[in-house]
């Protein structure tokens, strides 16, 4: 499985604009083979949330245009910004590296 992490950043004053998208129920799902592992939020000066999602190896890029479609709409709020990453597990990233 693969993980991928969106990283998104935004202006306290916008949370009420954030939370007006979130709740209008017009977001895509997700496809079955993305799932949500965990979110995480902290402050400083500015909000920033880190979203962990797993999705099947063979399905990355599609994982990666599903993210991308749901986290567009909040980028058109003034000062939201985001960033879709693949990680590697520490191992498969000695592995492909050639460290063991």
């Amino acid at each position: 499985m693969a993980f991928l992490m969106v990283t998104a950043t935004y202006p306290p004053w916008k949370l009420p604009d954030l939370i007006d998208v979130y709740t209008s129920g017009n977001a895509p799902d997700y496809p079955p083979f993305l799932h949500t592992v965990h979110h995480f939020v902290v402050q400083d000066g500015y909000y920033k949330n880190y979203g962990i999602y797993e999705c099947e190896d063979d399905k990355l890029v599609e994982g990666i245009n599903a993210l991308t479609k749901r986290f567009y709409r909040y980028s058109l709020i003034e000062g939201y910004e985001y960033k879709i990453e693949p990680l590697l597990d520490s191992k498969e990233a000695m592995k492909t590296l050639g460290f063991i």
